[in-house]
């Protein structure tokens, strides 16, 4: 399996979110960094109330991660309130979008 599909672990997870950044959408927000290349879902139980809700949604943004072109860096997706009524579709145009503003800004800061 290619790193950036590898799933992060938790030191690198605790040190992504202490220096990444953020971009957010109306459901999701992404926190990225140059570090180890990986992927991390986070749900809370505000989100979706029971455990069958949060893991259906961890594995429908999985599967968006691993059939997306993703940069390589590491990126921690979190759902927000209403991410857990959205569609397959929708989560997949949300992330894609969300993806595609994180390469634009990558490419623009570059010399």
């Amino acid at each position: 399996m290619p790193d950036h599909f590898r799933r992060l672990r938790r030191r690198d997870l605790t040190y992504l979110l202490s220096i990444g950044n953020r971009s957010n959408s109306k459901h999701l927000s992404l926190v990225y960094a140059n570090s180890v290349s990986g992927c991390a879902v986070v749900v809370s139980k505000k989100i979706a109330k029971t455990s069958v809700q949060r893991h259906r949604l961890k594995r429908q943004l999985f599967a968006v991660c691993r059939a997306s072109t993703l940069p390589t860096k590491s990126l921690v997706l979190f759902a927000r309130k209403g991410a857990e009524t959205l569609t397959y579709k929708d989560l997949f145009e949300e992330t894609n979008t969300l993806f595609n503003d994180l390469m634009r800004y990558n490419t623009s800061t570059k010399p």
